[in-house]
């Protein structure tokens, strides 16, 4: 079987793009496609388009095509203005999957339809690698987006994790961001004014290697300020970082994370209740077992299945 992935010119092949796709590649030849969408319509035996603002799913409808819709996120969820696009790109897939059972029912809410959720768990591949050395003291890390303190009031605001970092740098931790985007030398700038230290981005390959000399790793939002639509989103979701970590052998510590916390509390990793817990931390140890039960490939017969209920 081929599958072509339709992913817009800017796609960046990492976090869910590069898992699902992984994941396909293990029962069916995959491309993923940024350019010339028409022809690879006409010759793949099943599409797949990413969702949220994207428009990319009207090249299989223009050509009477089923499709696989990914939700990776949800623009209307987060209060964006997409509803009659969502509403035709979910209705007209052959089938939707989502990250989040939360999402899932959003969705079925909305629009009626149902999804399959499957989490952006790591690959059993992904966890090959060799470890790297533990740094001295406390560190933490963190991995993906973060925007400045003066955008905490806008639609990404619960990623401005200022006054978070802050509490674990005045707890004795120091702080290693690895951004998941260039960013802005000012946003740098206000980072490292609390202490924050910055790594370079890391491709999904080499991700966990370079995760795996830190103490622990940072899942949660800031909410201060944020729009209450906008930070009920953060909680909907079930973002990579609840499973990146305990990939890279190092345990979860959670604040603000959203209905997935539960997933890794009193497992791989710790929800807090509020950054004074950081005093009496005690963290779990990663075990290879803990790792290996975790692992996407788990669900490589329920992906194999939304794929053929689209093929042709």
């Amino acid at each position: 079987m081929k599958i072509a992935v339709l992913a817009p010119k800017d796609s960046r092949f990492q976090g869910s793009r590069y898992k699902y796709t992984k994941l396909m590649e293990q029962f069916a030849k995959v491309e993923y496609v940024m350019e010339n969408h028409e022809r690879h319509v006409k010759t793949a035996d099943a599409l797949v388009v990413y969702g949220d603002k994207r428009d990319i799913y009207k090249v299989p409808v223009r050509h009477g095509r089923k499709y696989l819709l990914i939700e990776h996120d949800v623009a209307t969820l987060r209060g964006l203005n997409f509803h009659d696009q969502e509403r035709e790109m979910v209705q007209k897939a052959g089938v939707v999957l989502t990250t989040s059972e939360d999402h899932a029912d959003y969705l079925l809410s909305q629009y009626g339809i149902e999804s399959t959720t499957i989490h952006l768990r790591p690959l059993k591949s992904m966890l090959n690698y060799k470890t790297l050395p533990k740094l001295q003291g406390n560190t933490l890390c963190y991995c993906g987006g973060l925007f400045p303190w003066g955008s905490r009031t806008k639609r990404f605001g619960y990623r401005s994790y200022h006054k978070i970092f802050e509490e674990f740098t005045k707890r004795g931790w120091r702080v290693h961001i690895y951004p998941t985007k260039r960013r802005k030398l000012s946003v740098e700038k206000e980072y490292k004014a609390i202490g924050c230290e910055f790594r370079e981005s890391q491709t999904q390959d080499n991700l966990y290697r370079q995760l795996s000399q830190y103490t622990a790793g940072f899942q949660g939002y800031n909410k201060i300020d944020v729009p209450e639509i906008v930070y009920n989103y953060s909680q909907s979701c079930r973002p990579n970082k609840l499973w990146e970590y305990l990939a890279s052998g190092i345990p979860t510590i959670g604040f603000q994370g959203g209905n997935g916390m539960k997933i890794y509390d009193g497992g791989w990793g710790v929800a807090l209740n509020s950054l004074d817990e950081l005093d009496n931390l005690q963290l779990p140890v990663i075990t290879k077992g803990m790792q290996e039960e975790q692992v996407m490939d788990n669900d490589v017969e329920l992906l194999r299945t939304c794929i053929e209920r689209v093929a042709d």
